[in-house]
This record gives C-alpha cells, structure tokens and sequence, in this order.
C-alpha cells in the first residue's frame, strides 16, 4: 500500500482510539517494504501512534542498518489438513508461521491537521534501554545469533553454545 492509500483508509474507517494492524507474511521484500511504509507513517501521520512492535517512533533503524534484514516474528501453529497436503505435495516446511506486523493507534483523526514533527520523547518513547529480539535464534559452529532492535540501533547478539 502507498502511504496515501493508508490516510484514506484511515481517514474513512479508523475511530479515534481505534487501531489499525498491518499484517503480512514476513518475505524480504514485502517484510521491508512494510518497514519503509512504517517510516513514512510516522512521519506524515502525527496522528497515528507506532504501538508495536516497535520501541521508537522515528525512523527504523533497521532500515539503515543493512539490507539483509528485516523486522519479522514466527508463532507455532497447527495447520489446516489442506495445508498438510500441500506441505508434503510442495517439500514445504509450514509448522511455524512467519509474520511481519505494525500496529497503530489513532489518538486524534482530524483531515485537516497541520503536519508537525513529532519527537520520540512526545510521543511517548519508552526507555532507551528496551530491547526487542526480532530474529529466530541463527545458529552455526558453537554459537548461536540473533538480531536485536533497541530504540536506535540494531544489534547481532552471539551466544556460545559450548
């Protein structure tokens, strides 16, 4: 979706206090074209507040960091019977779901709203020592990695495993 197609399904549908998810199923490039329509959001739609799964408001960090990674979180799940058969017809591994989401508070929804850069102190940030795990444990040769979003950075934390 453009940010423009957003505002106006916005601007029709979403009540204040109402919240708006954004919900696809963690590709690459749908997972980091999702990340580049959250930074637009919060920076054209002071109204829309970020709630999650993000612990800033400003841009992504992630974004800049590399192009290799994305934002994406994994639940078990058991599957519908038709999906089975097509997990065995297709070689498919689909016993763990993989999702990539936003989601968005509207404090206020006023059309005509004067557009304002909103900082992340007002816009209720939270500690600047929150971190968020945004990668399934990667491991290899003794060690295990994973990638972690802290409000202005991104991190690979490697564990032993010996």
């Amino acid at each position: 979706f453009p940010s423009h197609d957003i505002q106006r399904i916005c601007a029709r549908y979403l009540k204040v206090n109402g919240a708006l998810i954004l919900l696809e199923p963690a590709l690459r490039k749908t997972s980091r074209s999702l990340q580049i329509l959250r930074d637009r959001l919060v920076e054209s739609e002071p109204e829309l507040r970020l709630i999650s799964p993000c612990l800033r408001f400003g841009s992504c960090p992630l974004n800049h960091y590399n192009q290799r990674d994305w934002c994406h979180f994994y639940a078990d799940w058991i599957p519908p019977s038709w999906m089975s058969l097509l997990e065995k017809t297709a070689g498919l591994s689909i016993e763990i779901l993989k999702y990539s989401y936003l989601t968005f508070k509207a404090d206020k929804l006023e059309q005509n709203k004067a557009k304002t850069k909103v900082s992340d102190e007002k816009r209720g940030l939270k500690s600047p020592y929150l971190w968020r795990v945004i990668s399934n444990p990667m491991r290899s040769k003794g060690k295990q990695e994973s990638v972690w979003c802290m409000c202005h950075n991104i991190h690979h934390k490697t564990f032993s495993t010996k």
